[in-house]
């Protein structure tokens, strides 16, 4: 546990019966060393299930505070900053608009993480800043005002869906908060350009296709039209991606909002598939992660029929061939110097 999150495991943890915490992807240290959870709003599907399963009040939302504050007044609020900064000044926004609904707002931070910037921000909008350095952390506090302010923060409009992209016509629509989401990712598009002809060399169609870590959606949108007849399926943690998902691919494909599409015993969601397609995230929050990338493998063991396949691309320095012994055998596809595709079978 490094400073950051023992600085806000003892924010969190100072009045908990009081405090509502806004959780993102950089809270799993926390609940994963602790027992006791504050109530917790996320954007996060695995973090909602693990704060749930510790007995938290939880929400899991696309960061919309109503969820929580129409429901309960809270004296504390406290926030490590989240890597995106639409999400941050969206989250400053609502508190902005009602601040009879808490008492102080408690935000953390690393300077190299925007934290002054954001503190800057949020003054403008409460009126009243105390600012403390520790080390590489900052913390940020300010009181409620007793009423809004008006000013608000740029938060590029981020609960509205806008069109992105084009692939073969077809308009994408995206939005703030999900990974990647103003444009289309480059191994993305290195995966699609490799199907066809993997498709080509197996023995018959897929009859069901899964896309792990969807996002927004690109990778099924590009191969439901090479595989229009079969049954599709997504899963992602993340609530903005889910939606765009939706918009994009929900007429034809199901999707789960759930730590990879298992459940509690780390059982596939749906029954098992004939192809995978996935572009794995390598970090968590602000921090690489290559227990991340294992967690994917694993996923796609449990995922795929004995004869199933998955279709993976990742960045040149990540060693999935290793991460993935013992579980799926790997076999390179094709590398353009920035990005290889890999075929792992089981």
């Amino acid at each position: 546990m490094n400073s950051t999150d023992q600085r806000l495991a003892s924010e969190l943890l100072e009045q908990p019966q009081d405090t509502l915490w806004l959780a993102d992807e950089n809270a799993l240290t926390f609940i994963n060393s602790h027992q006791q959870v504050p109530a917790t709003l996320t954007n996060r599907w695995d973090i909602f299930d693990r704060a749930q399963r510790k007995g938290a009040q939880c929400w899991f939302t696309d960061w919309d505070l109503n969820a929580a504050l129409s429901q309960h007044n809270f004296s504390r609020i406290v926030y490590r900053v989240s890597k995106e900064r639409p999400v941050v000044h969206h989250l400053l926004n609502q508190l902005a608009k009602q601040p009879q609904r808490w008492q102080s707002l408690i935000l953390l931070g690393q300077k190299n993480e925007g934290i002054k910037s954001y503190a800057d921000g949020a003054a403008k909008l409460f009126g009243n800043k105390a600012i403390n350095k520790h080390g590489n952390d900052y913390v940020a506090r300010f009181q409620a005002p007793p009423q809004p302010s008006g000013n608000t923060l740029n938060d590029q409009r981020y609960g509205q869906l806008r069109t992105i992209a084009e692939w073969h016509t077809t308009p994408i629509q995206s939005k703030p908060g999900t990974f990647g989401w103003q444009k289309i990712d480059e191994g993305s598009r290195f995966l699609v350009e490799q199907l066809p002809s993997v498709l080509q060399g197996l023995s018959r169609p897929p009859a069901r296709v899964l896309d792990l870590g969807c996002g927004y959606g690109f990778l099924s949108l590009a191969g439901h039209e090479l595989l229009p007849n079969a049954a599709w399926f997504a899963t992602d943690n993340c609530a903005a991606a889910l939606t765009a998902f939706e918009a994009n691919c929900g007429a034809w494909a199901t999707s789960f909002a759930g730590d990879r599409g298992l459940d509690g015993d780390a059982s596939p969601l749906a029954l098992p598939v004939d192809l995978l397609l996935c572009n794995p995230p390598f970090h968590q929050g602000f921090s690489t992660s290559g227990d991340l990338t294992e967690k994917f493998v694993r996923a796609m063991h449990q995922w795929l029929t004995p004869s199933g396949l998955a279709l993976v691309v990742v960045n040149q320095f990540v060693g999935l061939e290793k991460r993935a012994q013992g579980l799926l055998k790997a076999t390179q596809v094709a590398d353009n110097g920035s990005f290889r595709v890999l075929a792992l079978r089981r």
